[in-house]
């Protein structure tokens, strides 16, 4: 890790446990090195998948924000903040993701949140082997809609 992350403090807000939807909407991407027609792919996995719902459990939420945040990117376990700050309702993260063979991602998350709800925009910059550097931004609106 690049520096030590910020944690979450005792007296900073925490989601509450529940069943969840959130609404993912694509504000950028960028890839000029990708083969023709992979970006518009992206663009469109990206559009077909902008909402889903998830539990979110008693034990996820005990274990705070920061392990919420390394568990949203799909390379969890080979991601490292180089800072995590989430107090006074607002969050404000980089992590670095480096998947073998598949390069490294730097991601930083910037939001707000209540107990019951968050909108979180998230920056996604690298390089992908065989298709050159990436960018990526989108916007994640989260809210408790019941129990699990």
């Amino acid at each position: 890790m690049a520096g030590a992350a910020t944690r979450l403090g005792e007296e900073g807000m925490r989601p509450q446990a529940g069943q969840y939807r959130v609404t993912t909407e694509l504000l950028e991407f960028s890839m000029p090195g990708a083969p023709a027609g992979a970006a518009d792919m992206i663009r469109q996995q990206m559009a077909e998948n902008q909402g889903s719902e998830y539990c979110l459990t008693q034990a996820e939420v005990d274990e705070g924000y920061e392990e919420m945040a390394r568990r949203s990117q799909e390379a969890g376990e080979n991601c490292s903040f180089r800072r995590f700050d989430a107090n006074g309702g607002n969050i404000d993260a980089e992590m670095v993701c480096a998947t073998p063979g598949q390069g490294e991602m730097t991601v930083t998350m910037t939001g707000r949140g209540t107990p019951t709800s968050s909108v979180m925009e998230t920056r996604l910059t690298g390089s992908l082997p065989g298709m050159g550097e990436m960018a990526m931004r989108a916007r994640a609106t989260h809210e408790r809609i019941g129990d699990c």
